[in-house]
């Protein structure tokens, strides 16, 4: 992220079990006109083809919101892959970031980085885990966050300017409200809510 642009950078490893892939579903969170070109990590010899879904076809596979892509691999795959995918959007004041889910993965998980060259944009996020997130060394791109999140438990993260978010960062906590759900396979989701008045 920097001042006016958020660069997108996805990466979907895959692990077939028990055939081959020749083809998969990827749903991106939120709905975008700009699209992502996708690759095959690592192989100049196998490219892959991609298409948006339709809004007819999305609704057919059971997801009402954000995109899904048809990704179809020109060399069937039958050990575990990697295909990275990008795109550059315009940073708005309010800007959601996109999470990715296999809609067809038997088991799944995913993580966001988010870096910035940018000291006035801030990110809020909700039911995501906080993990350690390696140095961003001395340069100007510093770590703004690292989770990992359960695409059935859903999440969402947020970038905020600081006109949006506000220029003053003082402010009174009235209330808190903490909720705690621990998942299927013994992840623990914290979701708080806050009264704040700004001083």
């Amino acid at each position: 992220v920097d001042a006016q642009i958020v660069q997108e950078n996805y990466q979907v490893r895959c692990r077939p079990e028990s055939s081959q892939i020749e083809r998969l579903l990827v749903h991106s969170s939120v709905a975008r006109t700009q699209p992502i070109v996708w690759s095959w990590k690592g192989s100049a010899n196998r490219t892959v083809n991609s298409r948006k879904l339709s809004q007819s076809e999305q609704r057919a596979v059971g997801i009402g919101e954000g995109d899904v892509w048809e990704i179809t691999l020109n060399t069937p795959a039958s050990v575990e892959f990697e295909l990275v995918g990008e795109r550059s959007i315009p940073l708005t004041d309010r800007f959601p970031l996109t999470l990715l889910s296999l809609p067809e993965a038997a088991t799944q998980s995913g993580t966001l980085l988010v870096q910035s060259t940018n000291s006035r944009t801030h990110l809020e996020t909700d039911m995501l885990q906080s993990i350690p997130a390696a140095a961003s060394g001395s340069g100007p791109l510093q770590v703004l966050g690292s989770y990992r999140y359960q695409p059935a438990h859903g999440g969402r993260a947020e970038l905020l300017r600081e006109d949006a978010w506000g220029a003053s960062r003082t402010a009174w906590i009235w209330s808190l409200d903490l909720q705690t759900r621990i998942g299927d396979q013994g992840l623990l989701m914290q979701r708080a809510r806050l009264r704040i008045e700004n001083v």
